[in-house]
C-alpha cells in the first residue's frame, strides 16, 4: 500500500500541476450570503480553530487541495486527480468548488504538499482535523497514520513518526461516509432533501491544521466554574514522553491582573479563587483569561491560553416556589431560537467568523438569550462567539438514524427502553451502533464542557434513535455534572411514554406547532416549550428553489402570528412557570421556510419589531 500511495501520488503531481494553476470558483449556488462571496482560498477560516486551548505556533492547511471521488473499495490513493477542492468545505457544498452530492458507495480523496518549518525540528508534529463527515483515513509520506470514525468530533494525530524527510511531506486523507447505511449520528443530513431534512455533507468539513509541541505537552483542559466556592477548578491533561517530575502552573487574570497562581501535577485539579467574582451571563458575559504552563524540573516544556466564565446553572425553586432553570442562582426565562446552522454555500460550514457571530448578534437584537444548537455539532469558534457575545447554548447531539426497521409495538419497546435496556425506538440496537453513538457523545461533551455558554444538553430529540436513556443520561452526568440534561426534547412527540415525567433528567420538554404549548414543571424537573411557532413567509428571490408554496403568505399575517405565539409563551410562563421557550426558528433551512431570516441571513421583518413583541409580555 505505501509504495502505490507514493508512485500514484508523484504521478498524480506531473499530470495536475497545470490544472492547480487554474482559477477556482464556487460550483453553482441557489443561494449565497453576502459574507460566502467574500470567501477566497487565500483567507479561508485564518483564525484559531481551538479557542479553549489556544498556542502561539501553528499552520493552517485550509486552502486549495487535490480531490478525486472513487468507489468506496478502492483502497490505493488515485493515479489521476479529478481537480481542485476548498478546503474546509465539504464537497456537497457550492464554495467547496465541486458541488457534487456523495452516495454510500463513494469515497472522497484528498492530497496536498505541507511543509515543516525549520523552527519546528524536533518537535512532536500534530495534525488537527476540526471535523470530516464520516470515516477518515490519514496518509503521511504514503504511511497510514491514523485512522477515525465520526462525523463531528475532532481529529488530533501526532504524525512525527510518519515524516519520511526532513522538511517536505505529502499528506493524502480519504473520507467515507455512509450517509444512513449504518446508525451513524448524522442529524437531518439525507441524501434526498425535503421539508426538515437537509443536504447531506460529506467529507471533510473543518479547518486542517498542524501545530508543533513537546515530547510532553497538554492535551486536554477541563475548567469547572464553582460559584458558591468562588473558585475555578482547572485539571490539565498531560500527553507524550516524559511524564514524571512534571509540574503545571496556572494564573487566573482579569485582563491584564493576575488574580491568582497555583502549582499542581498534571490530571488534578488545581482550585484558582476569584475573591470579588464578576458573574457570566448573557447581558454581561465576562470572560477570566487563563495561562497553564506545563513544567519539567522547572524549565517550560509547553504552554497553551484560555478563559472561563463564573456562571452556574441549576435547577429549584423559582418564581412561586415552582422548580425552575437557575442561572446563577436565579430564575432567567431562556427565550431561545432553534438553530440549525446551515449555510446555502457551505452547508454545515460557515463562511467564516464574522458570518456565525452575525447569527448570534442579530437574535440577541431580536431580543433572545438562547439558541437550541439543533441536530448539528457546530465549529469551536461558534461557541467561542457564543461566550464572547452573551448566548446561553442549549446543546444537541445529532441523531443516529437506524437503518432498517425491527417492528414491535410501542408497549413492548416502552418497557424496554425505560428499564435501560440497548433498545431503540424501533427495536434493538447493535452493540458497534451504541458504541459509535457513545463515542461521538462523549467526544461532544468533552470538547465543549469548558465553553460557559453551553448550559444543557440534549443527547435526544422526538425518540430519534433513542435507547437506553438512563445509561445515557447517567454517561452525560459522568462527564459533565456542572450541567443540566434534556433527555429527550419533544417527550410528547415520542409514543413510547405514557407519563411524560418518566423521562430522566432535569427537563421535561414538550414540542407543539404552531403554538407553544407545555405542562407543568415537576418537584425534580424543570418545564419547556422545546420547539413551536414558525412564521412560515417566504420572501422573493430568497427562499431555496423548488420549496413547495402551497397557499398564500403575507408579511402581516405571519407578523400576527409571531405576536399571537408570544402572548401565549408568556402566558404559559406566567400560568405554570416553564423556563424556556424555543422558537422555530432564526433563520429558513433549505426547503424549511420557518425563520425570522431567509436561508441567506435577510431579515423578513423590521428587527426592532420582532424585539418588541418578543420582550412585551
Amino acid at each position: 500500500m505505501k509504495w502505490r500511495l507514493l508512485v500514484g501520488l508523484f504521478v498524480a503531481t506531473i499530470l495536475t500541476g497545470a490544472a492547480m494553476a487554474s482559477a477556482w470558483h464556487p460550483a453553482p449556488c441557489r443561494l449565497m450570503t453576502r459574507w460566502a462571496r467574500q470567501v477566497r482560498p487565500d483567507r479561508v477560516w485564518t483564525h484559531y480553530p481551538r479557542p479553549q486551548m489556544r498556542r502561539t505556533v501553528w499552520k493552517n492547511l485550509n486552502g486549495l487541495w487535490h480531490y478525486s471521488i472513487t468507489s468506496r473499495h478502492q483502497s490505493d490513493a488515485p493515479r489521476r486527480w479529478d481537480g481542485q477542492i476548498l478546503v474546509p468545505f465539504s464537497v456537497d457544498s457550492a464554495l467547496s468548488g465541486v458541488g457534487k452530492v456523495m452516495l454510500p458507495s463513494d469515497c472522497i480523496w484528498y492530497h496536498r504538499p505541507f511543509s515543516i518549518p525549520a523552527s519546528w525540528h524536533g518537535k512532536q508534529i500534530l495534525l488537527h482535523i476540526e471535523a470530516a463527515n464520516w470515516e477518515t483515513w490519514i496518509y503521511v509520506d504514503g504511511h497510514l497514520a491514523a485512522r477515525h470514525r465520526g462525523g463531528y468530533s475532532p481529529i488530533t494525530v501526532n504524525i512525527t513518526r510518519d515524516l519520511r524527510t526532513a522538511t517536505h511531506h505529502q499528506l493524502t486523507i480519504r473520507v467515507w461516509d455512509p450517509a444512513g447505511e449504518r446508525f451513524e449520528p448524522r442529524g437531518k443530513q439525507v441524501l434526498r432533501p425535503s421539508g426538515m431534512y437537509f443536504t447531506e455533507c460529506s467529507g471533510i468539513w473543518g479547518t486542517v491544521w498542524l501545530e508543533p509541541v513537546g515530547a510532553a505537552h497538554i492535551a486536554s483542559l477541563v475548567i469547572v466554574p464553582h460559584l458558591r466556592r468562588k473558585l475555578f477548578a482547572l485539571k490539565a491533561v498531560t500527553a507524550g514522553a516524559g511524564a514524571k517530575g512534571l509540574t503545571i502552573r496556572a494564573v487566573l487574570l482579569e485582563g491584564n491582573k493576575k488574580l491568582s497562581i497555583r502549582m499542581g501535577h498534571p490530571g488534578h485539579f488545581i482550585n484558582l479563587a476569584v475573591v470579588h467574582p464578576h458573574l457570566w451571563t448573557p447581558h454581561s458575559p465576562f470572560l477570566y483569561n487563563l495561562d497553564v504552563t506545563l513544567l519539567h524540573q522547572g524549565h517550560v516544556v509547553d504552554r497553551v491560553t484560555s478563559y472561563a466564565g463564573m456562571r452556574s446553572i441549576t435547577i429549584g425553586p423559582g418564581v412561586g416556589g415552582r422548580t425552575q432553570i437557575l442561572l446563577n442562582g436565579k430564575p432567567v426565562f431562556q427565550r431561545g431560537l432553534l438553530y440549525q446552522g446551515y449555510w446555502p454555500a457551505g452547508l454545515y460550514t460557515p463562511p467564516g467568523d464574522r458570518a456565525m457571530a452575525c447569527d448570534i448578534s442579530t437574535a440577541k437584537r431580536m431580543g433572545f438569550n438562547m439558541f437550541r444548537v439543533h441536530q448539528i455539532v457546530e465549529p469551536r469558534r461558534f461557541y467561542y462567539l457564543a461566550d464572547r457575545l452573551g448566548l446561553l447554548i442549549w446543546q444537541d447531539m445529532p441523531a443516529a438514524w437506524p437503518p432498517g426497521k425491527r417492528g414491535l409495538t410501542h408497549a413492548q419497546i416502552r418497557k424496554r427502553i425505560l428499564a435501560g435496556g440497548n433498545w431503540g425506538a424501533i427495536g434493538p440496537i447493535p452493540a458497534y451502533e451504541r458504541r459509535e453513538y457513545r463515542s461521538e457523545l462523549t467526544a461532544m461533551i468533552k470538547e465543549l464542557r469548558n465553553d460557559p455558554s453551553v448550559v444543557v444538553w440534549t443527547p435526544f430529540n422526538e425518540g430519534w434513535g433513542i435507547h437506553n436513556v438512563p445509561g445515557i443520561v447517567h454517561l452525560i452526568h459522568q462527564l459533565d455534572p456542572s450541567r443540566l440534561i434534556d433527555a429527550d426534547s419533544g417527550v410528547n412527540v415520542n409514543p413510547i411514554y405514557k407519563n411524560y415525567y418518566q423521562i430522566p433528567g432535569n427537563v421535561v420538554d414538550i414540542h407543539h406547532y404552531p403554538g407553544p404549548r407545555a405542562i407543568a414543571p415537576s418537584r425534580t424537573q424543570a418545564a419547556s416549550a422545546g420547539e413551536c411557532g414558525g412564521v412560515w413567509y417566504p420572501v422573493v428571490k430568497h427562499y431555496w428553489p423548488d420549496t413547495p408554496i402551497s397557499r398564500p403568505h403575507s408579511r402581516s399575517a405571519a407578523l400576527a402570528r409571531y405576536r399571537k405565539d408570544w402572548r401565549e409563551a408568556w402566558q404559559l410562563r406566567q400560568r405554570l412557570g416553564i423556563s424556556a421557550i424555543v422558537f422555530t426558528e432564526l433563520m429558513d433551512q433549505e426547503q424549511e421556510i420557518g425563520g425570522l431570516l431567509t436561508y441567506d441571513r435577510v431579515p423578513k421583518f423590521s428587527i426592532r419589531t420582532i424585539r418588541h413583541i418578543t420582550l412585551n409580555r
